[in-house]
């Protein structure tokens, strides 16, 4: 501010773009006017938060050229506020000093696209040279006696601490800083971290606290003879002529639009900061208007300032007890849902115990009826001795039934009986001999395969609980079914990636798959495989 003149306020705004949108050199001296934008940033606190928006060039860091954006809102301290800045010093370069430029001429795009931000002092269709910009940011060095071999690039390191200091992660840092690369941040997430905006400003960085008291909303009137050229020039394109064709233009002049309540509203505190600026020899100034409302904007910053700290203070005690209301209230319903989560534990543990004991006889069995019946010599003579016997008498019984009936019964020592072979005799070697199980080939969908999976198809027992959860798991399994099994796997994991990160349930995660299968060129369930299998973890939880 001590050149007091508009390359002075140039230079500024540059170190401000520096530090609060983490520009580089390069960024800050190839940006356009036609690269300004902005919004309302919503449900940021009392007073509405303008966000600037700009759009950034290839540079070192954007070595493809795709677009990448830089933004910052209003500061908290007024005399380093980035917007304020902005405003400030395009007012200065279009209305101000012996040779002001003048509003644009937006009639063709020509005139205009390619009018620098950041022009040169002599010739405004040129950006500032590297060496202007490094003169004047070693000159502010040397007047804060601040040493370092940095020049250019300090305010974007600057930046990135203020932002750390303020709160903000280092995650939401580096998508500000466009330090960032990932497939996720670039194409997936918004280009503005809110987070390190409001660190960077001073405001809580959890949001809600935007609040300036220095926010006096002026007159229509007044507000009209700031930037007076936005009237006449947006009234031009958005006729039919240009309606459809100039939306750059449209969004550059809403853009100073907004400007024009930021610089009436801290206008004011900065003449009282540098009354000697040469900007205020501006007829505005001198508008009686304009005195009326400086005086009006200055005493109401002190009252909403003071109201704001009495509000606070009012709301304390109500807000002590509606807290305290409250966390009674989930103090209680914690304890019936731990008591309802307990007595579902014990449940669970006693249907596990029985599931447990029911596993443990089938184990059993299983295993039983998997051994040979192995009988010892002497019993297999005995039960030979037996079948001979047997077979004896029912020939005697065939031959004379009234003989029977009328001799005297004698017992038969098993000891004096031979061994001969029967045909009626037992098989040791015969025994039940269960399958093996295998999972279904004939399963063609993701919520067939789920099912299977988890409870099992036709009444037959669930994968999981054979390979999974059985005594034996895939080790009496073939070759065939083990790789089978494998393959199969990779689309159970996938659905239960799906549960994990949408908290849905395992069915309604198949149908999803099912979904991408049917769009698939081959909707196999091998072929589906094959594209999980080469797919990446945003590409899967995209499906």
């Amino acid at each position: 501010m001590e050149r007091n003149n508009e390359e002075g306020l140039r230079d500024a705004l540059a170190q401000a773009l520096g530090v609060y949108g983490m520009l580089r050199s390069d960024n800050q001296r190839r940006m356009l006017l036609s690269d300004l934008s902005s919004e309302i940033a919503l449900n940021e606190g009392p007073t509405a938060c303008l966000l600037v928006v700009l759009v950034l060039h290839s540079s070192k860091t954007n070595a493809s050229g795709k677009a990448e954006y830089a933004a910052f809102i209003r500061n908290k301290d007024l005399s380093v506020c980035p917007v304020f800045l902005l405003s400030l010093y395009l007012f200065a370069r279009f209305y101000c000093g012996p040779s002001p430029s003048g509003f644009p001429n937006l009639a063709t795009r020509a005139n205009w696209y390619d009018l620098p931000l950041l022009s040169d002092g002599k010739n405004r269709l040129k950006e500032v040279s590297y060496d202007t910009q490094r003169r004047a940011i070693n000159e502010a060095l040397k007047a804060a006696n601040v040493h370092t071999y940095q020049k250019t690039h300090v305010n974007r390191r600057l930046g990135a601490r203020l932002a750390e200091q303020g709160g903000a992660s280092p995650d939401e840092i580096a998508r500000a800083g466009h330090w960032a690369h990932s497939v996720l941040e670039i194409h997936y997430l918004t280009h503005i971290p809110r987070k390190t905006l409001r660190a960077l400003a001073g405001f809580p960085v959890e949001g809600k606290g935007f609040f300036l008291p220095r926010a006096v909303t002026p007159s229509p009137t007044l507000l009209r003879k700031i930037f007076p050229d936005v009237d006449k020039w947006t009234a031009l394109l958005n006729s039919p002529i240009h309606q459809q064709q100039e939306l750059t233009g449209r969004m550059f002049l809403q853009t100073i639009a907004s400007l024009r309540e930021v610089f009436l509203q801290d206008i004011p505190h900065w003449r009282k900061l540098f009354p000697s600026l040469y900007i205020f020899n501006h007829p505005l100034f001198a508008d009686e208007e304009y005195k009326r409302f400086e005086g009006e904007a200055l005493t109401r910053t002190i009252s909403n300032e003071q109201r704001y700290d009495d509000r606070i203070a009012q709301a304390l005690p109500i807000l002590h007890e509606l807290l305290q209301t409250q966390t009674r209230a989930h103090q209680q319903s914690f304890q019936d849902i731990l008591s309802n989560v307990l007595q579902l534990n014990q449940s669970q543990i006693q249907n596990q115990e029985q599931i447990k004991a029911v596993s443990d006889g089938i184990t059993l069995i299983q295993t039983a009826l998997s051994r040979p019946v192995i009988i010892p010599g002497p019993l297999q003579s005995l039960l030979s001795d037996m079948t001979r016997d047997l077979s004896n008498m029912d020939v005697q019984q065939s031959s004379s039934s009234s003989s029977s009936l009328s001799a005297p019964m004698y017992s038969v020592p098993l000891s004096s009986t031979t061994l001969p072979s029967s045909s009626n005799s037992f098989d040791p070697s015969s025994f039940i001999q269960l399958e093996p199980f295998t999972m279904s080939r004939s399963v063609c969908t993701v919520q067939e395969l789920w099912q299977e999976y988890t409870i099992g198809l036709n009444g037959r027992p669930s994968v999981q609980s054979q390979y999974e959860n059985g005594a034996h798991g895939l080790k009496d399994a073939s070759e065939t079914e083990k790789r089978f099994y494998r393959r199969r796997m990779g689309v159970i994991k996938a659905v239960k990636e799906l549960m994990k990160s949408r908290e849905i349930t395992g069915s309604e995660a198949a149908k999803f798959l099912d979904v991408h299968r049917q769009g698939l060129k081959n909707p196999s369930l091998d072929a589906l495989q094959n594209w999980l299998s080469k797919a990446s973890a945003i590409d899967i939880l995209s499906v």
